[in-house]
């Protein structure tokens, strides 16, 4: 790397990289026993993270509000999330991880060894 610019090597490094992490989520994803897809696990993970409000939801996924309303009424119905008025603003809900979204999240972010990840990037 030079100064602040990633020469090619490094971009191709990260890109390598990312791609494997998006795979080893995927194929965690896919052994799971719950029927969810990319777009409602990273939902998922947003709460986790603490982003617990819909229209915070709709901007970080870059989707509209009306699809992160779907979305949550299916996870809901799942008992994967628990939605609850919102102290602050009674317009508004604040979503949570049931003990069973949280294990579910838990269970596809299982630590990668390093290793792993860099044998899958060259792979």
């Amino acid at each position: 790397m030079n100064g602040l610019t990633p020469d090619h090597t490094d971009v191709e490094i990260a890109l390598q990289a990312s791609w494997a992490l998006v795979d080893v989520a995927a194929r965690s994803l896919a052994e799971i026993p719950e029927d969810v897809r990319e777009q409602p696990y990273r939902l998922l993970v947003l709460i986790d993270a603490g982003v617990t409000r819909g229209v915070d939801l709709a901007r970080d996924l870059d989707v509209h509000s009306s699809t992160i309303a779907r979305m949550v009424e299916r996870l809901v119905a799942k008992g994967l999330i628990d939605r609850s008025p919102d102290p602050d603003d009674r317009r508004a809900n604040v979503l949570s991880l049931t003990n069973r979204g949280a294990t579910l999240v838990q269970h596809v972010n299982e630590p990668v060894s390093y290793t792993h990840l860099r044998a899958r990037a060259t792979e």
